[in-house]
C-alpha cells in the first residue's frame, strides 16, 4: 500500500517554503494494458511532482533544493 510523509520544500523561484507530501513507500499489484503499474491504496503518480502554492513552480522533489523533515 502507498504511504505518504509530510515534508517541507524550499522553492528556488520565489524563495518560500511550503509543506507537501512525498511518497514514503509504494507497491505494485500488477500493471495496466499500457504497462502503468497498479498499486494498492492511493495512486502515487500525482505525488511525484510538487507545486509551490505561492508562485506555482512545479517540479520533482530534487529540483526544490534541500528537503527539511
Amino acid at each position: 500500500m502507498t504511504s505518504l510523509i509530510r515534508v517541507v520544500l524550499h522553492c528556488p523561484v520565489c524563495d518560500s517554503s511550503f509543506a507537501t507530501q512525498r511518497i514514503a513507500s509504494t507497491n505494485s499489484v500488477g500493471q495496466d494494458t499500457d504497462f502503468r503499474p497498479l498499486t494498492a491504496g492511493i495512486d502515487p503518480q500525482p505525488h511525484y511532482v510538487h507545486v509551490c502554492p505561492k508562485c506555482h513552480f512545479a517540479a520533482f522533489e530534487g529540483d526544490f533544493g534541500a528537503v527539511q523533515d
